[in-house]
């Protein structure tokens, strides 16, 4: 009878130390596990309060621009009113300079179309150093402007020939007086670049060129042929070639050579 009894006595102490233990390891992890959950809980509450933090500063972000464009919006209106008034002003200042600036030139144009206009009667009669001025340039620019007409007319009148020699000119001159009675002929010999260019910048009518100018912006025609005498020592290289003709490519470079005596 006491054996058994020791045998349950032994029995209940395992099974209460096996039963204690697993409830204390149970316990452990619930504690654990709410420990866990009390960190994240208080990681979630910090999230929160920044991230707050960060919309209260970014409504004041929100705020201050919104301020900044207000105050913008407002200095534009400003001055687009500004330059409404300025253009206003400015077309207004200029009707009235047309208005003088006409009433001007007419007075300067008649003064000098009637020949009575100097510099003197000018000044004494200003209204001021910079009406005088003022007065002065308009004179000196319908002086140019008339001279412009005068070379217009002249340039009218005249037939500008530009020639690369001399030679070509003496018989052009009489052959275009005749064809054109009432018209000068003036003429002048130039470099063959400049007559070209003279002729497409209209400072010439004619040139006259050795050779044909090919360009479909002007017309080209054979005018003269030149004979040249060649006068040579009998025993020079090119003496057998006179009898039969020479051309200028021929002898181009002969007056470098030492003449055969």
């Amino acid at each position: 009878m006491k054996k058994a009894l020791c045998i349950l006595l032994i029995l209940s102490t395992m099974f209460t130390t096996v039963f204690a233990s697993s409830a204390q390891s149970q316990l452990d992890e619930t504690n654990k596990n709410i420990q866990n959950q009390k960190e994240q809980l208080n990681q979630i509450k910090a999230d929160k309060k920044d991230t707050l933090a960060e919309i209260d500063n970014l409504d004041k972000q929100i705020t201050t621009t919104e301020s900044t464009i207000s105050a913008l919006e407002l200095e534009i209106s400003d001055l687009e009113e500004d330059i409404t008034l300025a253009t206003s002003n400015i077309e207004y200042a200029q009707k009235q300079y047309d208005a003088k600036n006409a009433i001007r030139k007419k007075r300067v144009a008649a003064y000098y179309e009637n020949g009575t206009t100097s510099y003197w009667e000018m000044l004494l009669t200003s209204e001021s150093m910079s009406d005088y001025l003022y007065r002065k340039q308009i004179l000196e620019d319908v002086k140019e402007m008339a001279e412009q007409v005068r070379a217009l007319d002249r340039r009218s009148r005249t037939i500008a020939l530009g020639n690369c020699a001399p030679a070509p000119g003496w018989s052009a001159v009489p052959a275009l007086s005749n064809l054109y009675p009432g018209m000068t002929i003036s003429s002048e010999v130039q470099e063959i670049p400049q007559l070209i260019e003279g002729l497409r910048d209209g400072t010439y009518q004619i040139i006259t060129l050795p050779y044909a100018l090919v360009d479909e912006a002007f017309y080209c025609q054979a005018a003269q042929k030149e004979t040249l005498f060649l006068c040579l020592p009998p025993k020079h290289p090119c003496a057998q070639k006179v009898e039969t003709g020479m051309n200028l490519e021929e002898i181009d470079g002969e007056t470098d050579r030492k003449s055969v005596v």
